[in-house]
């Protein structure tokens, strides 16, 4: 029983000792990390700069309302995708026409069961 509890001890002391150590050295670790990005963030001298005047990146566009043949659609929603046109196709892209796409069959409950089987991850 004596023997037991010196065991008991001395595991407690090596186990939190360690823990003491190691939050110590992650705190000294911690510390370095911040003083030498300090002294490489800090510049010595600092250049006077002149601004550049901004010049405008793309010519104006002409604005020609799209026509929206399908009245279930807000004007928002059209203006939304023209904006994602333009932006990855660039001046040159036109919108000709903007309607809804047919939803989609509903499947049942065992369909979804099925689907989320076969696509799951391993």
């Amino acid at each position: 029983m004596d023997q037991a509890i010196v065991v008991l001890i001395t595991g407690l002391i090596v186990v939190f000792s360690m823990l003491v150590i190691l939050s110590g050295v992650i705190k000294l670790y911690s510390t370095l990390v911040v003083v030498f990005s300090k002294k490489k963030a800090s510049p010595k001298k600092q250049k006077k700069t002149t601004p550049v005047k901004a010049e405008p990146i793309a010519e104006e566009v002409k604005k020609e309302p799209v026509q929206n043949i399908d009245a279930g659609i807000p004007n928002e929603v059209i203006a939304a995708i023209s904006a994602a046109v333009y932006y990855l196709e660039g001046s040159n892209a036109k919108v000709c026409a903007v309607k809804k796409a047919e939803a989609l069959p509903q499947r049942s409950a065992w369909g979804y069961i099925n689907q989320y089987e076969l696509t799951r991850p391993f």
